[in-house]
């Protein structure tokens, strides 16, 4: 990639984050909404950090997620817009002196659609697709009766 498509990209990236600003800020104008890039050190997966209205998401796509949510709970689409839940699969154990931490669950969006269903998201990318992942997915269908959706976002 050339230096002029390098920042041809980086200036349709930076017209497209201005573009939700604007549409959030048309859905509630007396809230101040901020979008910054955090610097520090490289996410495993290539992820860039992002904050939107003061909260720091791990990836561009989960911020453009939050973006549409927070319009659909505006919109009286969904309630009870929660960021980061965290679900405990199993507890702490010990046994014959062995301590065993808790394994949990930590989802990126929760809350209930107007049907008072509850929902659990999380945003995802073949990448984060992890082993890891999925066992915690399925456990959590077995456990709480939660279905984990995946938001694939481009």
């Amino acid at each position: 990639m050339t230096p002029e498509e390098f920042q041809a990209a980086q200036d349709r990236i930076s017209a497209s984050w201005s573009a939700r600003v604007e549409r959030a800020r048309a859905i509630d104008p007396g809230k101040e909404t901020k979008v910054t890039k955090t610097a520090g050190k490289r996410n495993l997966y290539g992820a860039q950090k992002v904050e939107i209205d003061g909260i720091k998401f791990d990836s561009q796509a989960e911020g453009k997620r939050y973006v549409q949510l927070k319009a659909l709970e505006t919109a009286g689409e969904i309630v009870d817009l929660r960021i980061q839940v965290e679900f405990q699969i199993l507890p702490a154990q010990d046994k014959f002196g062995k301590k065993e931490r808790p394994v949990k669950y930590v989802c990126d969006f929760s809350y209930r659609d107007r049907n008072g269903v509850h929902v659990v998201e999380d945003v995802k990318s073949a990448p984060t697709k992890t082993r890891e992942y999925i066992i915690k997915r399925k456990l959590m269908l077995f456990f709480h009766g939660i279905i984990v959706q995946e938001v694939m976002m481009s």
